[in-house]
């Protein structure tokens, strides 16, 4: 169930890029712009990354909670490998969004500002991430009050995480209100 709903996410996303781009350029008819569309792909492939580590995230914490920790441990890997692959990807975009031709466009602005505030949480997501793979591997090995202790710091990375959230639905909202 949980997989469906991030691969929904993804899709979403997806036709959002493509409303996006779509009705710039028809409302603005501006030339053709290569690194806007550049942009958009490392953009969508990104979000691609992020929900699959999501997925590999919430697989974690299945297991980890469970007590599965050996088990866990890969799932943890492996989001946290796709979360930073994720930004190396929003990163990019964020650079082709720079670049771009059109950077005084509302549009663009917005979507800076909203890659900015994703790759924060993003990170957040991925350093909550190894603390918590070193957590399980303590926990795997009896050494419970250090993986506690790990476990603190992922759970203060994962409050960062949710204090921007608010902030990147916000941002959200603006690139729906843009593109409509």
């Amino acid at each position: 169930m949980e997989r469906i709903k991030n691969y929904m996410y993804v899709i979403i996303g997806l036709a959002l890029i493509i409303i996006t781009a779509l009705n710039f350029y028809s409302t603005n008819d501006l030339i053709y712009d290569k690194t806007y569309v550049k942009g958009i792909q490392q953009e969508y492939e990104g979000l691609y990354l992020k929900a699959l580590g999501e997925n590999s995230y919430n697989n974690f914490i299945y297991y980890f909670e469970l007590g599965y920790f050996n088990d866990s441990q890969q799932y943890c890997e492996s989001a946290r490998d796709l979360f930073s692959e994720s930004n190396d990807l929003f990163s990019k975009s964020l650079a082709y969004y720079e670049k771009s031709n059109i950077k005084d466009s509302k549009l663009i602005n917005t979507k800076i500002k909203y890659l900015d505030v994703l790759l924060d949480t993003n990170y957040n997501k991925y350093e909550a991430c190894e603390y918590l793979e070193v957590a399980a591997r303590q926990y795997d090995l009896g050494d419970y009050d250090a993986a506690d202790k790990q476990v603190v710091i992922a759970n203060e990375k994962i409050t960062a995480h949710d204090e921007l959230i608010p902030k990147l639905n916000k941002l959200k909202s603006e690139l729906e209100v843009i593109t409509e």
